[in-house]
Formats: C-alpha cells, sequence, structure tokens
C-alpha cells in the first residue's frame, strides 16, 4: 500500500513554514479565477450493507481501502469571498481479502481481491472566512455530485450449496448523485500562486445489482486528505 500518510506529512510542511515569508497580493485579489491540483488520499466510509457483509465473512475492513486521490478543481469568483468550485477526482483501492472461517483442503487461504474505483464530479460554493490575500486564507464549501463507481471481484469463491471452491470474476458499474462538503487552508505566494491543504467528506451511496444483485447498497462515501498547488488568473 502507497504510504500517503508519509507523503501528506512531507508535502505539508512547507504550508506550515511558508506564511512567515509568503508575498501575499496587496490588492482586491477577490476576483481571481483558477485551477487547482491536489493529491491525497481517500478513505472509504463503509456504512451499508455490502461492507457489513464483507467485514463479517472475510478479511480486511474498509479502512484497508485507504489509497491514493487525485483531483483537478476549476475555482470562478462570485464576489470578494464568494465562489464557485467545479471538480472532478479519481480513487482506486484494492484489497486482497480471505474467508474468515474457511480454508481450502491443503490449509490455504481462499481469497480473492477485491478493487473499487470511483470518479466523482463536483459542482458547489466557496467561502473564505477572511479576505484572499490574507496570509492564511481558510475556506469551506459545500455541494453537490455525480459519482461513479466500478466494483470487481476477482478469485476464490465458495459455493455453499456443494462447498466447492471454484474460480470467478464478479464486476458491477454504476452512476449516484450524492453531496459533499469541505474544509480547507490557502496560503498565497506571490501574484499567481497559491498552496493549500483540504479535507473533502463525499455522501453518497447506490443500490448493487447485475453480478452483485441481492447484496444491499454500495457506499461510496468517504473523506480524502489532500494537498496541492493552484494557479490563479
Amino acid at each position: 500500500m502507497i504510504h500517503i500518510r508519509k507523503l501528506l506529512l512531507t508535502a505539508l510542511v512547507p504550508l506550515i513554514a511558508v506564511p512567515a515569508v509568503a508575498q501575499y497580493r496587496q490588492g482586491p485579489s477577490y476576483a481571481d479565477n483558477g485551477f487547482r491540483l491536489r493529491l491525497g488520499e481517500f478513505t472509504p466510509r463503509g456504512d451499508s450493507d455490502y461492507w457489513f457483509d464483507k467485514g463479517f465473512d472475510f478479511t480486511g475492513t474498509e479502512e484497508d481501502f485507504e489509497d491514493l486521490v487525485a483531483g483537478l478543481d476549476f475555482q470562478r469568483s462570485l464576489g470578494r469571498r464568494l465562489g464557485l468550485i467545479v471538480s472532478a477526482s479519481a480513487y482506486e483501492g484494492s484489497l486482497a481479502q480471505s474467508y474468515r472461517d474457511f480454508e481450502d483442503p491443503s490449509g490455504f487461504d481462499i481469497t480473492h481481491t477485491t478493487s473499487l474505483d470511483i470518479t466523482s464530479f463536483d459542482v458547489g460554493l466557496l467561502y473564505h472566512l477572511v479576505r484572499r490575500n490574507a496570509r492564511v486564507v481558510p475556506y469551506v464549501g459545500a455541494g453537490g455530485s455525480v459519482v461513479g463507481w466500478r466494483l470487481i471481484e476477482d478469485g476464490e469463491f465458495i459455493d455453499f450449496g456443494t462447498l466447492e471452491i471454484f474460480a470467478d470474476r464478479f464486476e458491477e458499474t454504476g452512476e449516484a448523485l450524492g453531496w459533499f462538503y469541505l474544509l480547507g487552508l490557502e496560503v498565497p505566494l506571490g501574484e499567481s500562486w497559491r498552496l493549500f491543504a483540504e479535507s473533502r467528506w463525499h455522501r453518497v451511496d447506490d443500490k448493487l445489482a447485475g453480478d452483485f444483485e441481492g447484496l444491499g447498497t454500495l457506499d461510496l462515501s468517504g473523506r480524502a486528505v489532500s494537498f496541492g498547488a493552484g494557479w490563479s488568473f
């Protein structure tokens, strides 16, 4: 698994050190529009039928699916502190899982790999709590999301009707509507650049069908802790 926490801690050091030396705008910067790139860690919430059943039958938890998330934001000013944000994000997580209470005739684990891919398109509003040319600028935001997902289970399984072990691949995709909210800090660097750190929470779930028919709902919610850089124009 990628050591995202170490990466985040290393990258956030400049956010602590920069305010003491950063140059910031003396003029009215509230008219800024711009783009941001972010990189971070997404942790699924796992509060649904599918996740509960997986945790009961197989090794691992939803927290073990914690992995890299990357995103691109566009911001447009709507006033001195209010702005529009349009975002696209992508996450891919996978985990090898084994039955907790069963082994094959040779005493080996019966294992499959579960993969979850999530892409989200967010549209919302940002509100900066202080003027945008301050040394450190806290902000909050919220809005709606369109989320696409793909769930795959590939490997060995047990047919509990015959107790036979078989190999198979199950896959399903879907789209769902949800919402998000966020909290962050920006540090201006000169006339056009900013560093930022942000936590973003998504809330969305979808009903499973196809290969996963009858397994209830899939919680696609989670928290993304990210850092990045922005360019204003």
